[in-house]
């Protein structure tokens, strides 16, 4: 940038990177650069209420996209769900990311053929991206860190911990 600059072009180069990525990295002042020049996208918001998310509002953007006139969660799910907002609920099955969260209703409405999903169709939907995407992904970030046997090691543990009782051997 500054050798566009101090010629005179009328333009800047923008880089996109996953902070977890960006930290892998070789080389200095990474802290720097990214502490001076960056923006954090962060999409778990815990201080607002769910309709005020980015997030929720990605949503129903895309959602307008694809010709849907009114709010999905208001027009396909039930009111509450174990006392929850749809979609604060269904946020929690995720990793509060927009391509994990409209994996998961994607998932969702391949469950149901009817107009308002029931609530069987949504755990059958949260079940099946659970075992197709949410494992998978949670794999590809391990990558790197652990072998592929410690990451079959480390799913076995989670098996068990959900589990009564757990056994710590």
């Amino acid at each position: 940038n500054r050798l566009l600059r101090s010629n005179n072009v009328p333009f800047k180069i923008i880089i996109l990177c996953r902070k977890d990525l960006y930290k892998r990295l070789p080389g200095s002042n990474k802290n720097k650069i990214s502490n001076s020049f960056s923006i954090d996208l962060d999409w778990y918001q815990d201080q607002v209420g769910i309709t005020e998310k980015e997030i929720y509002k990605l949503t129903a953007f895309r959602a307008k996209l694809s010709g849907e006139d009114k709010d999905i969660f208001e027009k396909y799910f039930p009111p509450t769900i174990e006392k929850k907002h749809p979609a604060e609920y269904l946020l929690e099955n995720t990793r509060y990311t927009p391509r994990d969260f409209l994996q998961l209703l994607t998932f969702i409405k391949n469950k149901s053929n009817r107009t308002t999903v029931s609530f069987s169709e949504m755990r059958s939907g949260i079940k099946e991206y659970s075992q197709k995407y949410f494992w998978p992904e949670i794999e590809d970030e391990l990558d790197g860190y652990l072998t592929k046997d410690q990451v079959r090691k480390f799913k076995m543990l989670l098996v068990q911990l959900n589990q009564s009782p757990f056994m710590l051997s």
